[in-house]
């Protein structure tokens, strides 16, 4: 994505030019353009809002880079794509099976992580107080294949219409090594996580060959937009 919109500002802009920062997520990126007060004024971030705000006002886990976020001036908010659990345990087949289990997120307090433990409250919060949470991001995998986690978190890439749904570098890595499996979740815990954290948990891809649907849920709205923050006007562009 951060590429794509790079390729768009570079075409049409005239007083402005893009290059990519490839890192494992905002946490990282934060921590090698904060240092810079020229590099925050000119970063955008591949980003959500609340994620924005955590950034920007020193909310853990970016409290360990304070003052870093304070003057980024521009945020992209991220496109929709679905998110949730994978293990490759087949005895592991729904989150109540999770009870006790060892499980790869990304860094505390981050959107992500925060998603994936509501996503385990719907089936009640004492299976999340049973997890032994590892926050890990993207190693998580690797410590999946060595037997060091039972589950990681894991999404795949947003559906164009007439599209299917395909996997990012690093999850295609895992797949092209190991049998993977996509933990599911009742269509109870679905309405249960809707009612508890809006439909942002209560969304669903049913799986054509399970009763159950897929744990993956959505993390945006249908729509991608360029917020820009810090400037005299705050406009959104719709792409």
């Amino acid at each position: 994505m951060g590429f794509a919109a790079s390729d768009i500002l570079n075409k049409y802009s005239s007083w402005v030019r893009a290059s990519v920062l490839e890192s494992t997520g905002s946490l990282e990126s934060i921590s090698i353009v904060g240092e810079d007060p020229a590099k925050r004024k000119r970063t955008i971030f591949l980003n959500i809002w609340n994620d924005w705000d955590k950034m920007t006002h020193d909310i853990a886990p970016y409290d360990q880079f304070p003052g870093y976020g304070a003057d980024i001036r521009a945020v992209m908010s991220d496109q929709n794509y679905p998110l949730g659990l994978i293990t490759l345990d087949p005895n592991i087949r729904t989150i109540d099976d999770l009870r006790g289990k060892r499980v790869s997120v990304f860094p505390r307090g981050s959107t992500k992580s925060d998603q994936m433990i509501w996503l385990v409250d719907t089936a009640g919060g004492d299976i999340v107080e049973s997890i032994d949470w590892q926050y890990t991001a993207y190693e998580g995998y690797d410590d999946m294949i060595m037997g060091k986690v039972d589950a990681a978190t894991a999404f795949v890439t947003e559906m164009i219409p007439g599209q299917k749904y395909t996997a990012p570098p690093k999850l295609a890595e895992v797949m092209s090594k190991k049998k993977v499996y996509f933990i599911t979740r009742t269509w109870e815990q679905v309405r249960r996580g809707e009612e508890l954290y809006g439909p942002m948990v209560g969304w669903a891809t049913p799986i054509r060959s399970m009763p159950l649907p897929l744990v993956f849920l959505i993390r945006s709205p249908f729509l991608f937009q360029f917020i820009w923050v810090g400037l005299s006007s705050r406009s959104s562009q719709r792409m």
